[in-house]
């Protein structure tokens, strides 16, 4: 008998190893190379579960635990703040859910009681809402609508104003969505862009390439101080993802050595986020088909239109479309009518299936 008690303590021991050693990445690493991400607590530990596993009820409940818990110190609370950002949208499907993580994340920014590693972290979450939310107008409103975020808000243009906050992000610690985000920035514009010049080219394609010179070392940098960290959903979601997206950008213009590593960068991302346990990579996963088609077709490849009739199943088998950031993305490109949706409506030839989807989204007039 005491040798089965010995045992089935054995066991259990190594269950709760082995749920540590699987949700580590999410618990431990850090985004700022100075500060680590969350805390110890156990009300944090299961807020980061939860919302990884798209428990966002759970996460909902987890994040009151730990802002209302006297002990939590100012940097758990901030990082219980960036955790369930999203939750509540993910849930409800309401815009205004999304505006309350703004305001949030907001207030971590600005408290000088939180480290510079997690502010630099709620930045990066903060520039991230606007992309996440679709490109949703109300969201990127709220977020520079005030000081000192007004500061950094340049008329009619979104994308460059959403830049400013990634690199304000990266003065206070150096990170790779930071870093990546600014590469993405100088890469969007050669995509979009028709009228740039041959030197103007030239330095968008050199900050592009230096930008995600930085985001690597940077990457290199948090994964020398967290080993779990490259194997994580924050490497994946955060870094990798949007990587894929600048190479392919910068493969768009001919540029070596991307020409032959897009392919390979985008692939690396989507095997990860088609695994059932990571539901957080595939709120990218729509997006990361729809850009590897646009780069695919670009560059003559006829794989484009796999990548488009899959991105129209998986769309098309959707629970709840008004909560996932792609459909919405459909929707605001459609009523902007700029350069995205010219892009978007380039593609259609290539798949019906996509066509017919995404033109399903859209609501009649």
């Amino acid at each position: 008998m005491h040798t089965l008690k010995l045992v089935l303590w054995l066991l259990i021991l190594l269950i709760v190893a082995g749920l540590m050693v699987l949700f580590y990445p999410f618990i431990f690493a850090g985004r700022g190379s100075s500060a680590p991400v969350g805390g110890t607590s156990q009300n944090f530990q299961n807020l980061v579960i939860a919302r990884s596993t798209g428990d966002y009820a759970g996460a909902l409940t987890d994040y009151q635990s730990v802002v209302n818990d006297p002990t939590s110190t100012a940097d758990e609370k901030a990082n219980a703040i960036i955790a369930v950002s999203g939750a509540a949208f993910h849930l409800s499907g309401n815009i205004g859910d999304r505006l309350q993580d703004v305001q949030n994340l907001k207030q971590v920014v600005l408290d000088t009681t939180v480290s510079a590693g997690v502010r630099a972290q709620a930045l990066d979450a903060l520039a991230s809402t606007y992309g996440d939310s679709g490109s949703d107008p109300a969201v990127f409103a709220e977020i520079f609508k005030d000081a000192p975020f007004s500061g950094d808000l340049v008329p009619g243009n979104a994308s460059l104003s959403i830049r400013k906050l990634y690199e304000l992000s990266y003065r206070t610690v150096p990170t790779p969505e930071a870093a990546v985000h600014i590469a993405k920035w100088y890469a969007d514009q050669l995509d979009y862009k028709t009228d740039l010049s041959a030197s103007t080219t030239a330095s968008y394609i050199a900050s592009a390439e230096d930008s995600l010179n930085n985001a690597q070392a940077a990457a290199l940098a948090q994964g020398s101080s967290s080993p779990s960290y490259i194997n994580s959903s924050r490497y994946y979601v955060q870094y990798q993802f949007w990587r894929a997206v600048v190479v392919g950008r910068l493969a768009q213009q001919k540029v070596a050595p991307y020409t032959t590593e897009y392919q390979n960068e985008f692939d690396q991302y989507i095997s990860y986020a088609e695994q059932p346990q990571n539901v957080s990579a595939k709120e990218n996963l729509y997006y990361a088909r729809y850009y590897y088609a646009e780069t695919l077709n670009d560059l003559g490849s006829s794989q484009a239109k796999l990548e488009l009739d899959t991105l129209a199943q998986e769309l098309q088998a959707l629970p709840n479309p008004n909560t996932t950031g792609f459909v919405r993305f459909i929707r605001n490109t459609y009523a902007a009518k700029g350069p995205n949706w010219l892009i978007m409506e380039s593609l259609f030839p290539l798949s019906s299936s996509f066509e017919n989807t995404a033109k399903g989204f859209i609501p009649s007039s």
